[in-house]
């Protein structure tokens, strides 16, 4: 009796026994027409369970049988393990089988790899060629790429990954891994297969028994991004304190990663459904630290240049964030915006150069001083120097006048003119005295940056109320603690003279009367409310515009095609600021993209008549936020304000590591952490 007890199981003969007897006896069935395959358990984490080494035993055993491959998996259950603490997601090698699948304890991706790997490294050793098939949360094809380029395993094996997106293969094979659906590795499927049901995936539509095609599943901070970039999972490396790999997801989407972390409006955190629990992720802190961090380690990595595999030559008319691919730039540095109209208190031009040394490095040609239109190249002769297509990125550096008397007086600037001319090096005196028109982020960094060269008295004025004033409210924020003034509901109506200088400005007061054609709410002059700012310089900063002079001398009008900035003229695109007019650095570098894309297919003769697909968005109820403590949002540091007076150094200091881990704990990771009582009932 006892003899026939371990006729299967406990040593390892026992254990081989049964799976050999299947194999043979399947083999003798179907003969050698059939392929036949082994399933294995590489580690069964579970007390006398088989490991890693006995596995690989067994595994040669059957390879030496003649079996066709061995697909290599783990066990799952763990139900002799200790539970996890309470509201913490479970980790590697812990856990229990109500938490099984759970993505935090199998991060990173591929955290099972290492079990094929030792399968396979086993079968070769003892000289057997058998494929080995690996598992474990290989979700995205760069993944699988390395696994099998560093001969990890021979194949991949995809159940739960298809199951989450089918259109898995299609998007990997057309370059499209931002849009797959990836599997939360929840056990929602596994469940429902177990309890008999209809076996679905949690992420699909509510009573929807496959997938939609196309099917693009979204946090909502990636669907508010106008690059689409890939927030969750640079976050997601962060956390794990893979910086370099978070910032190669970031240079994905952004050539200009250390600006934008600095001067961003992350509308991404406006929706970040962490704000709904406590308070929104820091996303672009998060960013800044990513680049900074990473930066500073490399030091002067070397950059191979893309390699050219076509001869057509592109040229961009243009050098700011739109337009960095190949450019033609009128003016004496190339960044556009970035580098002439943003102080360095903000962002600091050696950033902004840094990273257009890089761009260079990559093979990016940047001619200066190169004008194009009236008094430059003409724009008919970039067709004879051979280029094949044009992207106009001219940004939009007209400045609006408001038309009030006395703007041509000495002491009178432009908002966007003086802050070139500040960051050039060249900039006018402003006295002691100095009043700012406008309310955006123009009127506001110039007057913190007069305020930095010494003015005393600092005042903007704005039209309408504090609630629709369009500048960011933290810069509005660090303008007043700086000591900036603002007068709200007042409007210029005269720039005063003394001695054929500015000396003022009057100014009447206003109140909010029907909304404009935009949809603000016009500010309506009251009678006999007229009064005086003193001022020895006054700053207009009412917008800026397109210079429609360069599309006279062009001889083209635009109608732009959105998705993809083509002008509707043979071979021309356009994008960023010159086709909206004055936008964010972000979404010039969308537009960039879009006219990037459409470039491309005209290019290869394609059809630019294409649609863009827009993602579901994941909302908070389908998250199982239990899972999550309320956290405190980290603050970014920033200087004093005593010591930011007569200085450009930058404000905000930046994250340390501590805070940045902490900020990344805190991501929900939509989609990851499913809420499975969302399809009850």
């Amino acid at each position: 009796m006892q003899s026939e007890r371990f006729e299967y199981g406990g040593d390892f003969e026992g254990r081989v026994k049964l799976p050999a007897e299947v194999v043979n006896a399947a083999r003798e069935s179907v003969g050698n027409d059939y392929t036949i395959g082994v399933r294995m358990l590489g580690e069964e984490f579970t007390k006398e369970g088989n490991t890693l080494l006995q596995s690989s035993r067994i595994a040669r055993r059957l390879a030496s049988l003649g079996v066709d491959y061995i697909s290599v998996s783990a066990g799952e259950r763990f139900e002799d393990a200790d539970p996890p603490l309470e509201n913490s997601p479970p980790f590697a090698g812990t856990g229990c089988s109500g938490y099984r699948m759970s993505p935090r304890w199998w991060n990173p991706d591929g955290v099972q790899v290492y079990l094929a790997d030792g399968i396979r490294r086993a079968v070769r050793q003892a000289g057997y060629e058998v494929p080995v098939v690996c598992a474990g949360k290989v979700r995205m094809p760069d993944l699988a790429e390395k696994i099998l380029e560093e001969e990890k395993a021979d194949v991949i094996g995809m159940a739960r990954t298809l199951f989450a997106d089918p259109d898995w293969p299609v998007k990997a094979r057309e370059g499209r891994a931002d849009e797959i659906v990836k599997c939360a590795a929840c056990g929602y499927c596994s469940e429902a297969d177990e309890k008999y049901e209809t076996v679905v995936c949690i992420e699909w539509p509510k009573g929807a028994l496959s997938a939609p095609s196309p099917w693009l599943l979204a946090p909502p901070c990636k669907a508010a991004c106008p690059a689409g970039l890939d927030i969750r999972s640079y976050i997601d490396l962060a956390a794990q304190g893979e910086y370099e790999k978070a910032l190669a997801v970031i240079e994905e989407k952004i050539p200009f990663p250390a600006s934008v972390g600095r001067v961003c409006p992350h509308p991404c955190e406006a929706k970040c459904n962490r704000g709904s629990y406590d308070q929104p992720i820091a996303i672009n802190g998060l960013k800044r630290f990513l680049v900074d961090t990473v930066m500073e380690r490399r030091g002067n990595k070397k950059i191979e240049p893309f390699p050219r595999t076509r001869d057509e030559r592109v040229a961009v008319i243009g050098s700011g964030p739109a337009g960095m691919t190949a450019a033609f730039e009128a003016g004496p540095v190339p960044g556009g915006m970035l580098a002439l109209g943003i102080p360095e208190y903000r962002l600091p031009g050696k950033l902004v150069q840094a990273e257009i040394d890089v761009i260079e490095r990559y093979g990016v040609e940047i001619r200066l001083n190169s004008p194009v239109g009236d008094g430059g190249t003409s724009f008919g002769s970039l067709w004879e120097l051979g280029f094949k297509a044009i992207v106009v990125a001219i940004g939009a550096h007209k400045s609006v006048s408001p038309g009030i008397e006395g703007e041509g007086l000495a002491g009178v600037h432009h908002g966007v003119s003086f802050l070139k001319a500040v960051n050039l090096g060249t900039s006018p005196g402003t006295g002691q005295k100095v009043v700012v028109v406008g309310g955006g982020n123009v009127a506001v960094d110039a007057a913190r940056t007069v305020h930095r060269m010494g003015a005393q008295e600092v005042t903007i004025v704005y039209r309408r109320s504090s609630d629709e004033m369009p500048a960011y409210a933290d810069e509005i924020e660090a303008a007043m603690a700086e000591g900036v003034r603002i007068v709200y509901l007042a409007s210029p109506v005269q720039v005063t003279e003394k001695d054929g200088r500015a000396a003022g400005l009057r100014c009447v007061r206003t109140e909010l009367g029907a909304p404009d054609k935009d949809g603000r709410r016009a500010a309506v002059p009251v009678k006999g409310t007229e009064f005086e700012i003193a001022a020895d310089c006054v700053i207009l900063a009412v917008g800026e515009v397109p210079d429609a002079g360069f599309f006279t001398s062009a001889g083209f009008s635009m109608n732009i095609q959105q998705h993809t900035q083509w002008t509707g003229q043979e071979g021309i695109f356009a994008c960023g600021d010159v086709v909206t007019g004055p936008a964010t650095v972000i979404e010039a570098i969308a537009a960039g993209h879009r006219a990037a894309m459409g470039v491309h297919k005209y290019l290869r003769g394609e059809s630019l008549d294409y649609g863009i697909t827009p993602p579901v968005m994941i909302p908070v109820e389908d998250v199982e936020v239990e899972r999550f403590k309320k956290r405190e949002r980290q603050k970014m540091p920033c200087l004093d304000v005593p010591a930011r007076a007569g200085n450009f150094e930058e404000v905000e200091v930046g994250f340390t590591e501590v805070m940045a881990s902490r900020e990344a704990e805190r991501c929900f990771q939509c989609g990851m952490f499913p809420n499975k009582d969302k399809n009850a009932g």
